[in-house]
């Protein structure tokens, strides 16, 4: 099994494939994509801790992707997250990605 696979199987995403496979929100409750498609907003659930008992929040999604993105990093997924050019904080449970050009398969 891949370690990517095995990942899936202990830490969650903000969103999934479900069994039929269409997208379904997993630590995001929901999402959208603006008009020029460059601006991803998702909408967080509220009550999820992370297993040292912090909570999940926009703050935590910032720090996770931001890191990821960081060359010094040496993430594995830096490349999958390589059209993110920003992320922003909206409140609490709110975070957009922005990306400079329309990605489709960004999900």
């Amino acid at each position: 099994m891949p370690t990517a696979n095995a990942v899936m199987h202990v830490h969650e995403t903000l969103v999934t494939w479900d069994e039929d496979m269409n997208m379904t929100g997993q630590l995001a409750e929901d999402w959208e994509v603006s008009e020029d498609g460059k601006t991803w907003t998702f909408f967080l659930r509220e009550g999820i801790k992370f297993h040292d008992g912090a909570d999940f929040n926009a703050e935590a999604v910032e720090k996770s992707i931001k890191r990821m993105l960081d060359p010094e990093t040496g993430s594995p997924r830096r490349s999958m997250l390589a059209m993110i050019s920003d992320v922003k904080v909206v409140d609490p449970y709110t975070v957009q990605l922005i990306t400079d050009e329309p990605f489709g398969p960004f999900l």
